[in-house]
């Protein structure tokens, strides 16, 4: 603890307290000024990697969502402590007030930009490596503070985002809306098994939209929408943290970014049932600058329970497939194989598509449809 209190631990988990007091200038949902007599110190989770550099690090903000607090978003974190330390990232976790975040304005708001502040002020990087993420309510709010703040982040993430929570359903507001952030940059990603919202409500059918395809999609141009197969409400996000992370480093600015000149190859496979299949860690070697490949562990509150499937990425087109099993899914595309207990709409949906092999496991390795998977994702 002396490390702590003396100032020389310059890494690891840290906790900081932002005083918001009744002179600060509060906003309502449009942007007008109001009074509000607030005078609270608001916590602030930190965590400092052990590479940490003004000119090399970049930073990423956590929102948490309705239930839970600066800590829950942080234990997710925590839980899989392989990422701490992989990725060379500030992560930063504010404080809503813990309960029902309505990030978008008032002291929610405050709380964000003065916690911004705050880790510029003591652990800089370059604005241009700032990112911003979150699940639920705090899904919703990285729209929020987005739309408010165009021009902050690289990239952001939003999870399970409840877009249309009392009165949040309306995302067209009299100052903001999603077209203001329609190029930046976004992944969403939504679990077919979210018991809070429904994957029903998210994505809708061919007839009724859910609020990811009605008020979102049609309004950004840079955006990835994946599905996490058998993921929860709230920790369906820490199931695919390889690929959160992948995406804001490939949103990073840079001039050596690899392009694709790939126009013929050929692949030495096999034959299965008339399908040419070759092995997975081929395709990553002959298309590993066009296609991401992840192996993922969907997950609920134990790890130990997770469902193991694959993605693949290829700009901003997303495939999931698991061994052994023809059904593929295609971005967040809704099937009839996804009816829920609540669902009353199977009538409205299609069946999954379907490659004409499955994915196989020979002699250890995966082989996959390689012309069907291409033909998908082009």
């Amino acid at each position: 603890m002396n490390d702590i209190i003396e100032g020389r631990r310059k890494s690891g988990w840290f906790w900081k307290g932002i005083y918001i007091s009744e002179k600060d200038s509060f906003r309502d949902n449009d942007g007008k000024s109001i009074n509000l007599d607030i005078n609270r110190i608001v916590p602030l989770a930190i965590y400092i990697p052990s590479n940490y550099s003004p000119k090399d690090s970049r930073l990423a903000f956590i929102l948490h969502g309705g239930t839970g607090n600066e800590n829950a978003s942080a234990y997710r974190l925590a839980q899989r402590d392989i990422y701490l330390e992989k990725y060379n990232y500030i992560l930063a976790f504010p404080n809503d007030w813990t309960q029902n975040p309505l990030w978008m304005h008032r002291q929610a708001l405050v709380s964000f930009e003065k916690s911004y502040d705050l880790v510029m002020e003591i652990f800089p990087v370059s604005e241009d490596r700032v990112f911003l993420m979150g699940n639920s309510l705090g899904g919703r709010g990285t729209f929020d503070v987005a739309m408010r703040k165009p021009n902050m982040f690289q990239a952001i993430v939003s999870t399970a985002p409840a877009w249309g929570v009392k009165t949040h359903s309306q995302w067209v507001q009299n100052r903001y809306s999603v077209k203001d952030i329609e190029s930046v940059p976004t992944l969403i990603g939504v679990g077919t098994a979210d018991s809070t919202f429904s994957f029903r409500m998210e994505v809708g059918n061919k007839v009724d939209k859910g609020w990811i395809t009605r008020d979102i999609e049609p309004y950004l141009k840079n955006a990835t929408y994946i599905t996490v197969e058998e993921g929860n409400h709230t920790y369906n996000w820490g199931s695919i943290l390889d690929i959160i992370f992948d995406f804001f480093e490939s949103n990073l600015e840079s001039e050596d970014k690899p392009t694709s000149k790939i126009s013929s190859v050929t692949l030495n496979g096999k034959e299965i049932n008339g399908t040419t299949m070759i092995e997975l860690g081929d395709f990553e070697k002959t298309f590993g600058d066009r296609f991401k490949v992840y192996k993922v562990y969907s997950y609920d509150k134990k790890i130990e329970n997770a469902v193991e499937y694959y993605t693949i990425i290829s700009k901003n087109q997303t495939l999931n497939f698991k061994v052994g099993d023809r059904k593929y899914r295609k971005n967040i595309e809704r099937y009839k194989e996804d009816i829920g207990k609540r669902d009353k709409d199977i009538e409205l949906l299609e069946s999954a598509p379907t490659f004409s092999q499955a994915p196989t496991l020979i002699d250890g390795k995966v082989y996959i449809p390689v012309k069907e998977i291409l033909e998908v994702m082009r």
